[in-house]
């Protein structure tokens, strides 16, 4: 190493520290403190909410009831002009005499707390299908937040290539199976699929699941058990890059 380099370190190690002691923040304080409240908004089962991104609606949301468990379909619009990764739901639910649950729980899957992307002018429906049994008084409320990041494009292309009733699960509920295509160039890990059945447009069941793993140009397949009356009606299903698959700025 060179005098020069040496002394150059010294003198930033030196202004560095004199930053600290009078109280100022350096640029790489800034960057650690951005980079560790993106960290805390990304940790599996929190959800910071904040103010939702100018663009961001909510163009429905529809409660599904089932014998054992409930759903909620949230169909998510960006009418922005950025990517958005990790956009926050919180749903509460509430019922008489229950307390209100909330899925910004710990130890909650991530599956169930954000969109993991939204790409310009694209609607998602969302779906959470692990809240809990609701009579018919019950209600769910929804709050859409801040996203995570933005993204200069959107992330690999996926496509849904087959989503099929299977049959009964031998608990009451409806089974299905499918396969995604990675169009992309990546690998990509937790893959979330969501998928709603609807009659005469509106949604009667829901589920979640993901696929461990997708290699580009491959296919996967996927399996999940819908929440709701999911016996007939129109299946649809859309898988989307994990949220951590896109440059951001």
């Amino acid at each position: 190493m060179s005098h020069a380099v040496t002394r150059t370190a010294l003198l930033a190690g030196t202004l560095a520290a004199g930053l600290a002691a009078s109280g100022c923040q350096t640029t790489q304080d800034k960057s650690a403190a951005i980079a560790a409240k993106a960290a805390k908004a990304e940790a599996p089962g929190a959800i910071a909410l904040g103010r939702p991104d100018a663009g961001v609606t909510v163009r429905s949301q529809t409660l599904v009831r089932g014998k054992d468990r409930s759903a909620i379909v949230v169909e998510v619009q960006n009418r922005g002009r950025r990517t958005l990764r990790g956009v926050p739901i919180g749903v509460t639910t509430l019922a008489p005499g229950q307390k209100p649950l909330t899925n910004a729980m710990e130890g909650n899957d991530p599956l169930l707390l954000r969109v993991p992307e939204l790409a310009p002018g694209a609607t998602v429906a969302w779906v959470n299908a692990d809240l809990p049994a609701l009579p018919a008084a019950g209600t769910a409320r929804v709050r859409v937040g801040r996203a995570a990041s933005r993204a200069r494009t959107p992330g690999p292309r996926l496509r849904v290539i087959s989503v099929a009733r299977t049959g009964d699960d031998g608990h009451g509920g409806i089974a299905l199976a499918g396969a995604v295509r990675n169009l992309g160039r990546r690998t990509l890990h937790d893959v979330p699929v969501y998928v709603v059945a609807r009659r005469a447009g509106k949604p009667v069941a829901a589920a979640s699941s993901r696929i461990a793993e997708l290699k580009p140009g491959a296919r996967a397949p996927f399996e999940a058990v819908l929440a709701g009356d999911g016996r007939s009606g129109d299946l649809s299903a859309v898988a989307l890059p994990p949220s951590s698959t896109a440059s951001t700025r």
